[in-house]
């Protein structure tokens, strides 16, 4: 009793929170007892009163029930459900904001869509901001300034006189000349690239396929990693989770088609698993139809043609950093995605997609030497996750997870070759 006082008058402690935390983020099946089924739909923002309506009790029963016998109180899952919340609210508000800031002169109902919000609950959040957004601001935003020519003009001179073509490097010599950056260049013509090849710096873009997931399918790959057994809590947890299951979508894909913060993501699959209905029409309900993940990621798709996409923008000797950079501008598969799909290395990769490997061997490690460190890191640490070898590998000659990575096409690669290879004689 002393305990569910305590818990009822005092603030959540972050480790309490994350034991709350963590129980919301399993599913919770019809076998599980009863009281942790009612914390589970209660953290979940259901009612008392709708608790007790489905299991034929009062709400001051539901109450005493999950005080007695969940491991958690009412309160403190109150609680929690407010400070959730306020910080969902405060995370949807960042995102708009950002939004806005990358969208200037877009209608506020296209944005208000884009959240899934109505158009004045949209424009209460952008606050001040809200003006960049209606009509009479688009009118000006795109009528006003430098005229499309005058941004051309711009451009082909940052290319003469810098030879770079990133948004980054030109934003960077746009503030030194004092003329626009290059969000307002990727507004006025639709995408970056867009303006890069009227002003004639890089041939048309050619046609690529666009990715084979749907939004519901990167719903649905999040949705199964938090009701998995293994339910990852961090970022880190989730894109290992993934990169670990052949055929799922990368973190990178999910995170930037959704553009929503891990927390919420979290938060809404964790919500719809719970309640088996879409969460503020994110998604449809296609999302809970069951996929075989390995036969969706290959269905009529070239993994090389995103690299021959790079190949044709920036050379043949095209490095791993180089297409990284690339394929965030051109929300192409990370180079990670593709040679997990493909099972070649990066200069493999880049071979077969035509262009030219760099034979230069990552900080001079074979691939016996990587496999001798990941089976040492076993050894000693007892553990096989990737951010524990990261977290290891600092402040000893043993090579950088990334290096790993890059080498093998993935960490679980990586341990496989680990356990097939003897390791080299002392």
């Amino acid at each position: 009793m002393t305990s569910s006082l305590s818990a009822s008058t005092t603030a959540l402690t972050p480790a309490r929170r994350r034991q709350i935390e963590a129980m919301l983020v399993r599913a919770v099946g019809e076998h599980d007892d009863r009281a942790l089924q009612m914390a589970h739909a209660y953290g979940h923002g259901a009612t008392l009163e709708q608790i007790g309506d489905r299991w034929g009790v009062t709400r001051e029963r539901v109450r005493q029930i999950i005080n007695a016998g969940s491991g958690y109180t009412a309160p403190e899952l109150a609680q929690h459900r407010r400070l959730k919340a306020a910080e969902e609210k405060q995370f949807l508000k960042a995102s708009v904001l950002a939004w806005s800031e990358a969208n200037p002169g877009v209608d506020l109902h296209e944005g208000a869509r884009r959240f899934c919000l109505e158009r004045d609950e949209f424009k209460k959040l952008l606050g001040r901001r809200a003006r960049f957004h209606e009509a009479s601001a688009m009118r000006k935003s795109f009528r006003s300034g430098a005229s499309d020519e005058q941004l051309l003009q711009y451009l082909r001179r940052f290319h003469a006189e810098t030879g770079a073509t990133t948004a980054a490097a030109y934003t960077a010599w746009a503030k030194q000349e004092g003329v626009p950056g290059h969000q307002t260049v990727a507004t006025r013509f639709g995408r970056w690239n867009n303006a890069l090849t009227a002003a004639g710096i890089r041939r048309a873009e050619p046609v690529r396929r666009e990715s084979v997931f749907t939004d519901d399918d990167l719903w649905a790959a999040a949705m199964d990693a938090f009701a998995s057994p293994e339910a990852p809590v961090t970022y880190r947890e989730f894109s290992e989770w993934l990169q670990a299951r052949e055929g799922m979508p990368s973190d990178v894909l999910i995170r930037n088609r959704l553009q929503v913060p891990f927390s919420t993501l979290r938060h809404a699959a964790v919500r719809m698993l719970a309640t088996g209905e879409v969460y503020r029409g994110v998604c449809t309900g296609n999302v809970f139809e069951s996929r075989d993940w390995k036969s969706l990621a290959h269905r009529d798709d070239d993994p090389l043609e995103p690299v021959r996409g790079a190949i044709a923008d920036l050379g043949p000797k095209l490095t791993n950093n180089a297409y990284t950079v690339w394929a965030k501008e051109n929300r192409a598969p990370s180079a990670l995605t593709l040679m997990r799909r493909t099972r070649l290395r990066w200069g493999a990769l880049v071979e077969a997609a035509g262009g030219q490997a760099n034979h230069r061997r990552n900080n001079g490690y074979s691939d016996q030497d990587l496999v001798d460190w990941v089976r040492r890191f076993i050894a000693e640490v007892g553990s096989t996750s990737s951010s524990a070898y990261a977290e290891w590998q600092q402040g000893k000659s043993a090579p950088h997870l990334v290096t790993v990575l890059a080498r093998f096409g993935s960490w679980a690669e990586a341990l496989e070759a680990a356990e097939e290879q003897a390791p080299s004689a002392a």
